[in-house]
This record gives C-alpha cells, structure tokens and sequence, in this order.
C-alpha cells in the first residue's frame, strides 16, 4: 500500500528534476519577434561614420602631371612609434583631432566624414599651388569592433570595408552561446567625446531600422550572461542535481520492478 503511494511521488519528483535542467529553446532564438511575413523596407546606412582621435587614416594622392610630388605626398609613415610590422600603416589623427601630411603640416579632421577631408585636402593642395587638381582618397586603416561575454569566439575584428552590422558582428564571432541574454545586449560606444552605453533587443522587430544596427569604428557588444549561465558554473550544484536525478530513476525502476 506504501509501496504505491509512493511510486507516484517519484515519478513527480522525477519529471520535476529533467524538466528543471532544460532550457526553454525560444530563451536561445534571435528575431523571434518577426512574423512569418513580415516586410520592411531596407535601411540604408544613410548613417557616415566621423574621422575621431585614434584613427588611423590611410591618405592616398594622385597627381597625373607631377609623379615626384605624388610620391612625396604618399610617403606615408608608420602610424605609432615601435609600432610591429602587423600593424597598419598610415596618419595617426592625434588628440586635438590633427593629422601631419607632408607638405601641407597639420590638418584638422575631426568630425569630417572622409569625403569632407578629401575635399579639404584637395582644396589646400590645389589653394597652395602644390598640386593641380589632384585626386584624394581616404579610408580608416583601424576600423574595428569587440565582441565580447557569451559569443563563440570573444574578441577584437578588423573590418576591412569599413561597413558591419550587428548580425554580421555576430556571425563573425560565430554566434551567441545558448547562455547569451537576447533580450538586454549592452552596445559601447565614443562619439564626440562622449562614451554611450545602449541596451538593445534582438528580438525587437524593429533591430534592422535601429540607428546602431550598423556598427561603428571601435564599437564594443557585451552579451551578457543569463541565470542558467550561473547555474552551469556551479559544478557542485551540477554533479548534486544529476546525483539526485540518478538515484530517483533507479528508486523508480526499482519500485516498478517490486511492484509488478
């Protein structure tokens, strides 16, 4: 009689313990806020990242007409001071938001999109009779993001066309771990002499006409942990659970057995 009220409270306590150590699969999904038919309009990265202290520029001039001037204008030097061979080359824009080019000494470019200090360089090349029309070209040499917390592969990308979005971002570092937090991904950010920090969800609908959804130079994603990260981490309150686990499946079975 015992017997058999007892085997009920087991296979409670049972179903209790696997239900408990399962991870509910739309905790793990991204865009899990879409619908099956859902139509937006593609943004445009109308968004043009600004030239900022820490950036290094790669400035390119051609000059059709005066080969030896070109050459002097492209004598580019290596950005930092005992800086390895790995690391790009070009003008560092300083603090105060200068670059030094030869010939034309300190250029101010903070704040200017790219296509603005071409001009600009351009301009003084052509207002200093140092070059007749000359062709300038700009691209940032450091362009970069961190990936940092629950992704595959944590670290710092170089990004060579200097364009990525958050989901690109997250397939570079090879997907978020099931332990990521979808729901609250914190995005760093200096723009303006200011660092902003920005909470974000990626299974809000609206991710892909977010204004950060395209990523900036020295941008850093934090995927933070959720609860069953903790949980996992605990190898005593793991071996204890599976134990348990154990030792009721064999209580189980063995009051089945008696029972028959």
């Amino acid at each position: 009689m015992t017997q058999n009220r007892l085997n009920p409270l087991f296979k409670i306590t049972l179903i209790l313990l696997l239900f408990s150590s399962c991870v509910s699969s739309s905790k793990i999904r991204i865009f899990s806020g879409l619908n099956d038919k859902t139509t937006q309009d593609i943004l445009k990265n109308t968004h043009e990242n600004l030239i900022k202290p820490s950036d290094i520029l790669q400035i390119t001039i051609f000059l059709t007409q005066d080969k030896e001037t070109e050459k002097i204008l492209n004598n580019t030097v290596t950005s930092t001071p005992g800086a390895s061979s790995a690391a790009p080359s070009g003008y560092l824009v300083d603090d105060s938001g200068y670059v030094k080019l030869p010939l034309l000494g300190k250029v101010s470019c903070q704040d200017l999109s790219k296509k603005q200090l071409e001009d600009k360089i351009a301009n003084l090349l052509t207002d200093g009779k140092v070059a007749i029309d000359p062709i300038v070209s700009v691209r940032v040499s450091n362009y970069k993001i961190t990936l940092l917390g629950e992704v595959a592969r944590p670290g710092v990308f170089n990004i060579q066309n200097e364009k990525i979005t958050i989901i690109e971002a997250i397939g570079m570092a090879g997907d978020l771990t099931v332990y990521a937090q979808r729901d609250n991904v914190l995005l760093i950010r200096e723009q303006n002499g200011k660092r902003t920090y920005t909470r974000f969800n990626l299974n809000d609908p609206e991710i892909f006409n977010k204004d950060f959804y395209y990523l900036q130079n020295q941008d850093v994603i934090y995927f933070e942990p959720g609860k069953s990260k903790t949980a996992a981490i605990d190898r005593s309150s793991q071996f204890v659970s599976m134990g348990i686990s154990t030792i009721t499946l064999i209580i189980l079975l063995y009051s089945n057995f008696v029972g028959k």
